[in-house]
């Protein structure tokens, strides 16, 4: 195998680097040790040019700075993965901490591990840590103890394992790198100076200030242990200083709404919205001093309208939304003697855009790309788009494909589609199963893994969603995947098919959704029947 590139090393990284190679080499393909050794030769080039020649001086500051210099010239998620197995290999062998490697788990905990301890300050740290805190444990328990919370909320309470990882895991994480890396206990003082760093941090849409509801959480959880009851402690994470959470009647009234939305069939995304609607509404409703849903007064719930002023005409509208099912509900079972929801009328009507597609020269550059794809991982972009723009799928359903879903002989594809856990069997057409037979035989790298598409970089792993914008961005310079479902009912639309067609090819439960596409022109609008819901009887007319 030529790997010229670690000859250029220090003696010290070059000796590190070929003992990791022979390592790898039991256990992965020589194609996959090679990419993965040229960007580990990159990480430890980089370790040399900052003066550092042994491997116990890799700090997390260390590991922070060079995800921004590999993130500078393109490297930054590519290589992400092939270092921190590097890393992995190092803490294993002993030669830095075992919680160093996280902080390359993604770019997130590379960015913000870094950032936390660049701003450490020796006198509050010190106070955080002195030994009158509260609530001691060392770093190690903690992250044992946070591993309990995200299996208990998955099992308990069903949590999506990508939001356990976005919402609880990324922070839990963060917070285990800063006690170890300072060699401190956990404590909530400890976590409080964390938090109050992490509060500084750049919002770059991932982190937020949801650090702070994990974290009150989490000490829900350590308090109470498998006592503890998600609904019960959510007001501690919805509202940060209130101290106390729902009281027991609010508390008790959540459950039933909970377990009757439960019972309607609704995505767990749409309950949690739900969940943390009804947290929002009995905590304003306890500020005024309501002890039970018979005081609750037209005006009160009128005034919580008010107290949401700063939000958008639409995102008010979607943040009632579920208010109002709250109080239908509340009304339904005799909890109140008026109908509240009434009090929450809509800002405005929801406005419809007309559904950007692709023009037909856009179409014609996505074959052309197709055509021509000869590399890995063009022809699995192929393969992306052409399930996209002829079969409707999102970009979530595409890398969720597995072999189970396909039906080879029927020519369908059968899945549950990941944003509304619907079922939804498609014929596929000869050009998409020409495209994923060809990036089966010639692209796809060898794995056990079930999932049709993999990553395209090694240790090839399931195929990220991202990935399909990217394929759609190498085609015609858009990145907007969406776009081509968009097309693909549209296409459907001027092809004379009916609204209930478009509605099952997409997979939606109600006609709301498709009936966006109806504005697309008048062509379209002539070719498909309105729905009864929206014409419009001439006045004076008899029902």
């Amino acid at each position: 195998m030529n790997c010229s590139f670690i000859e250029t090393l220090p003696e010290y990284w070059k000796n590190l680097l070929l003992d990791y190679r022979a390592d790898l080499l039991t256990r992965r393909k020589p194609r996959s040790v090679r990419d993965q050794m040229r960007h580990c030769a990159g990480l430890a080039s980089y370790f040399a040019s900052e003066g550092i020649t042994d491997a116990s001086d890799v700090t997390v500051i260390v590991i922070s700075h060079y995800y921004e210099h590999a993130a500078a010239i393109g490297e930054g998620y590519t290589c992400l993965y092939s270092c921190r197995y590097f890393l992995e290999y190092l803490a294993q062998r002993g030669f830095i901490p075992g919680h160093r490697p996280y902080a390359l788990t993604a770019p997130v905990q590379a960015q913000g591990a870094g950032f936390a301890m660049s701003r450490v300050q020796p006198d509050k740290l010190s106070a955080a840590a002195s030994p009158n805190v509260s609530a001691r444990m060392a770093a190690d328990e903690f992250w044992d103890n946070a591993g309990s919370l995200v299996e208990y909320l998955h099992c308990t309470y069903g949590y999506d394992p990508t939001a356990l990882r976005n919402n609880y895991t990324l922070h839990l994480q963060m917070l285990y790198i800063f006690l170890s890396e300072l060699n401190i206990d956990y404590s909530f003082e400890a976590a409080s100076y964390w938090m109050d760093i992490m509060d500084s941090f750049p919002k770059n849409g991932h982190i937020g200030l949801s650090h702070r509801s994990c974290m009150n959480v989490f000490n829900a959880f350590i308090r109470h242990g498998k006592s503890f009851s998600i609904h019960a402690d959510a007001a501690l994470y919805r509202k940060q200083g209130r101290g106390a959470g729902l009281q027991e009647w609010s508390n008790e009234l959540l459950d039933g709404f909970l377990l009757f939305s439960k019972g309607e069939g609704l995505a767990p995304s749409t309950l949690g919205m739900r969940k943390v609607a009804g947290i929002s509404f009995f905590l304003y409703a306890q500020e005024q001093g309501i002890s039970s849903p018979g005081q609750m007064t037209p005006q009160m719930v009128k005034d919580f309208n008010v107290s949401s002023a700063g939000k958008s005409p639409s995102g008010k509208n979607n943040y009632l939304s579920p208010v109002r099912k709250l109080l239908v509900y509340l009304f339904d079972k005799g909890y109140t003697s008026l109908d509240l929801s009434l009090c929450l009328a809509p800002q405005r009507a929801v406005s419809r855009r007309i559904v950007e597609t692709l023009s037909d020269d856009e179409v014609r550059q996505i074959y052309a790309y197709c055509g021509k794809a000869s590399t890995p991982l063009e022809i699995r972009d192929g393969a992306y788009l052409l399930l996209g723009l002829l079969m409707g799928l999102r970009r979530a359903d595409i890398v969720s494909l597995k072999f189970s879903d396909i039906d080879w002989k029927k020519r369908t594809i059968s899945i549950t589609q990941q944003k509304t856990y619907r079922p939804l069997v498609l014929p596929m057409p000869t050009a998409v199963g020409n495209r994923i037979y060809l990036y089966l035989k010639k692209s796809r790298p060898e794995s056990r893994l079930d999932y049709i598409f993999l990553g395209s970089k090694a240790p090839y792993g399931r195929a990220h969603a991202s990935g399909c914008g990217e394929a759609l961005r190498r085609a015609i310079g858009r990145k907007c995947f969406h776009i081509l479902r968009r097309t693909f009912a549209t296409k459907l639309l001027n092809a004379g098919a009916g609204t209930d067609t478009i509605q099952d090819s997409l997979g939606h439960s109600t006609m709301d959704t498709v009936n966006r596409y109806l504005s697309v022109g008048e062509a379209g609008m002539r070719g498909c029947c309105l729905p009864l819901e929206r014409t419009v009887k001439p006045f004076g007319a008899k029902a």
